[in-house]
């Protein structure tokens, strides 16, 4: 894994063409993915904006009990 700096233009078509795996992203890319831009987001994955919340019946405890589960 490498970690490299890009500007929008380029990191839309890493993204695009599967050069690049991941991004940080902003509202800047909603106007891409309204075009029709084959991406996903995923949003909060910041220090402090994660919660998980779990029905007590469930099993699950602890980050580890979510191994091989689907969140959504």
């Amino acid at each position: 894994m490498q970690l490299v700096q890009m500007d929008f233009d380029q990191l839309k078509t890493g993204l695009a063409t599967g050069k690049v795996d991941a991004a940080q992203a902003n509202f800047a890319w909603f106007k891409p993915i309204e075009q029709g831009m084959d991406v996903k987001l995923t949003a909060g994955i910041h220090t402090g904006c994660i919660k998980a919340v779990a029905p007590a019946n469930s099993g699950i405890k602890t980050i580890a009990d979510l191994k091989g589960k689907t969140i959504g």
